[in-house]
């Protein structure tokens, strides 16, 4: 059947309140609501195999880790599973001073009692029942008049009251009462705040609770924009007799994929509890997803929820329900806009450098990243990227995966290498494979041995003494010879090497790296188009003898690839890079002037060594 023309003709759009003085739209949020998580009970209620009574302790003790403070365990009066595991959890101390469990129960006097008996002997419970009280629900499925459905909200919170003062009496329970009016965005308000404002009275007839009662107000079927939902919340709390004596709780669900955004305009609206699962697990179309939403709050420097491993907690979710993570799911996603990054991480450094001693918050900001992934036990190497990304974003990356800040001609050359592969094999690369790719492209390893011995040209070791003296083993071809020179000349012959050898001119970039290490960039600087031009060297070392030799070994290595390729337009730049060799060969190890086999290196050095 094809979609409607003009579907207005089937489906009744909704009504907005008449709220001309509506509040919400001019507040900001400054603090985080009271959380609490329905992973155990909603969320396990979604899935094709519910979970075992070990994967929900282990979910458990996630979120307990995680800073809840209030947790959905169960429905215990559904099943013997749910029963077991709620005792479980009490039988055996899992549950931490402070923390409230909840549990679920419809307004029926025989779940109820079930109910209590799963919760006997523990601190803190909170008993939710729940009644649909949106018209089309109460009349179709029900099949309740208002009053009906009033006479027995007030019957069942009698039974709910007696049973906590009998349990709180033998076992020191202390208890509060949730009620969920669901179908809350779908009810006549005004008959639901008189519905709520009863019940309230009813549980508090026999003495004023320490608690207040908990009010969640559900759009259990998501049919209108977010702020309608804002709207209706900001009504509700208008209109509540008594406002500060109640606690008024939001649970979003996600039937027009606005759950997050409902939410955070009904904490405008008043609101101060929210309640869903991690990553929007939870029946039907799902509901909101409180990792989403906390961390949206902490991007505002409101403090909630710790989210310290998020990847442990993705880990464990999808473990238990067996639900993958969305990859571009905010915050928790493998995936992140990579132009702009790398420069944002350099302007930053910059900005927090100059804050130094002078006591100013060091603040974040950093393009297309809010929050910093690290704060929550993230990497930047889950990012993968494709042919599309750009040149900064995979030097972004390299500087993540090896340290290295690459100059721009260098970046320029390497996106194009990169491009190539992922146009080839019509795919993301992961940052893994970037960083091996850029390895085997320029014969470089960051940890201090040589990348390939497959490579023609290797500094097997070396090290420079306090005497300032480079002592190493160089290998050509596996012929090896012990190097024992002052290193001094060693960087004075290499620079003049590079800067003046065969009317070339090539430019050296030294940079400290973290933990002690220098890396030193070679390029030649000639009339051919930024970053056409066919080698570079790069090494790194704990000194700058070290990764300047690693450099031009580097170059040298390229440069044979060059000719292997048989690219004949780098010629002359491989009559410079013998030109290199030679400097070296005289200073290091002239025992090897002639060690080279012929057809191994390029025409150029050959002429010119002989």
């Amino acid at each position: 059947m094809p979609m409607l023309a003009n579907p207005s003709d089937k489906y009744e759009g909704y009504v907005p309140l008449s709220m001309p003085d509506r509040q919400w739209p001019g507040r900001v949020t400054k603090a985080a609501p009271i959380w609490l998580s329905t992973d155990l009970r909603d969320g396990n209620q979604a899935l094709v195999r519910p979970m075992t009574i070990e994967q929900k302790s282990l979910l458990f003790k996630s979120l307990i880790r995680c800073g809840f403070k209030e947790i959905e365990v169960a429905f215990p009066s559904a099943s013997e599973t749910e029963f077991a595991f709620t005792r479980k959890l009490i039988e055996e101390n899992e549950i931490p001073d402070g923390v409230w469990i909840q549990v679920m129960a419809p307004a029926r006097g025989e779940y109820i009692k079930k109910t209590f008996e799963a919760t006997r002997g523990t601190k803190h419970v909170i008993i939710q029942l729940y009644t649909n009280t949106a018209t089309l629900f109460r009349e179709v499925i029900l099949g309740y008049t208002k009053e009906e459905i009033l006479r027995l909200t007030v019957e069942h919170t009698h039974v709910v009251w007696s049973l906590a003062k009998e349990y709180s009496s033998i076992y020191g329970t202390s208890f509060r009462l949730c009620y969920g009016a669901e179908g809350f965005s779908q009810s006549d308000l005004d008959f639901l705040i008189k519905f709520c404002t009863q019940l309230k009275n009813t549980w508090e007839a026999d003495g004023r609770s320490e608690y207040p009662v908990i009010f969640n107000l559900p759009s259990t079927v998501e049919c209108a924009p977010a702020n309608h939902f804002a709207d209706q919340v900001e009504y509700f709390c208008r209109n509540m007799p008594n406002r500060e004596e109640i606690t008024v709780c939001v649970h979003a669900h996600n039937d027009r994929g606005t759950a997050v955004s409902a939410t955070e305009l009904a904490l405008l609206a008043g609101a101060d509890r929210v309640d869903g699962c991690l990553f929007g697990n939870g029946e039907r179309t799902g509901n909101v997803d409180i990792v989403t939403l906390a961390l949206n709050s902490y991007s505002q420097g409101i403090p909630g929820l710790d989210f310290s491993d998020l990847k442990g907690l993705t880990d464990v979710a999808r473990r238990c329900t067996d639900i993958p993570i969305y990859p571009r799911q905010p915050h928790a996603g493998d995936s992140a806009h990579q132009d702009g990054i790398r420069k944002g991480f350099r302007a930053m450094a910059e900005r927090h450098a100059k804050l130094a001693g002078t006591g100013k918050p060091k603040m974040w900001a950093v393009p297309y990243l809010p929050v910093d992934r690290s704060d929550f036990g993230l990497s930047y190497k889950a990012v993968r990227v494709n042919s599309q990304s750009g040149k900064s974003g995979i030097a972004h990356l390299v500087e993540q995966a090896l340290n290295l800040d690459l100059p721009r001609p260098i970046q320029i050359a390497f996106y194009k290498t990169v491009q190539d592969i992922c146009d080839a094999e019509a795919r993301e690369l992961t940052v893994d494979e970037i960083a091996l790719i850029f390895r085997r492209t320029y014969h470089f390893c960051h940890d201090g041995t040589d990348t390939d011995n497959s490579d023609p040209v290797q500094l097997r070791a070396f090290n420079v003494t306090e005497g300032d003296l480079f002592e190493g083993i160089l290998s050509i071809n596996d012929e090896r010879c012990s190097v024992r020179v002052d290193a001094e000349d060693v960087r004075s012959t290499i620079v003049s090497a590079v800067n003046q050898t065969g009317g070339h001119s090539f430019r050296v970039e030294r940079q400290e790296l973290p933990a002690g290490m220098t890396a030193t960039y070679a390029w030649p600087r000639d009339n051919t188009k930024e970053g056409e031009s066919g080698w570079w060297g790069i090494g790194t070392a704990r000194d700058a003898t070290g990764s300047m030799v690693r450099s031009v070994i580097s170059a040298l290595n390229c440069a044979l690839d060059n000719y292997k390729r048989k690219d004949r337009t780098l010629y002359i730049l491989e009559f410079v890079v013998a030109s290199m060799w030679l400097s070296m060969q005289r200073i290091l190890c002239p025992s090897l002037q002639c060690a080279v086999p012929k057809s191994q290196v390029p025409v150029a050095l050959m002429l010119y060594t002989l």
